[in-house]
């Protein structure tokens, strides 16, 4: 397991413009994003060096979904808080397989204002580990 940075944010999507703006507003709003095109590598880079405190990741990507990548995170990371944003509704039935392997992954829909994006971050980083659904 690796080790832990509580300032630190991943912020996983493959549109560049995306993950670019995501990353400015993190940054101005005194957090610490690490930007990924590719859901593998932000799994590379947890499973080698440090658990981010929080992986905002889109939902629909090639290869592995938000959901998969959110579901790897919490197992080399249980304490990682992980977001979900997507510009469409999230999948019914891959939400539901996720909350049925007790990963319930609140989801942000996008476009999202920056002020209202800063709040919900601040907000889940917060929280409480939730216990999962069983």
């Amino acid at each position: 397991m690796c080790a832990e940075n509580p300032s630190l944010i991943y912020v996983v999507d493959d549109e560049p413009a995306i993950v670019e703006t995501l990353a400015a507003i993190l940054t101005v709003s005194g957090f610490s994003p690490r930007p990924f095109l590719s859901p593998l590598d932000a799994l590379a880079e947890i499973a080698s060096t440090t658990c981010p405190a929080l992986v905002l990741t889109d939902i629909n990507m090639p290869h592995v979904s938000g959901i998969d990548l959110g579901i790897r995170v919490k197992e080399l990371c249980p304490r990682c808080k992980v977001v979900l944003f997507s510009g469409r509704a999230a999948p019914v039935q891959m939400m539901e397989l996720a909350r049925r392997a007790g990963y319930d992954f609140p989801v942000i829909a996008k476009p999202i204002h920056p002020s209202k994006l800063i709040a919900e971050v601040r907000a889940i980083l917060s929280e409480q580990e939730r216990s999962p659904i069983i």
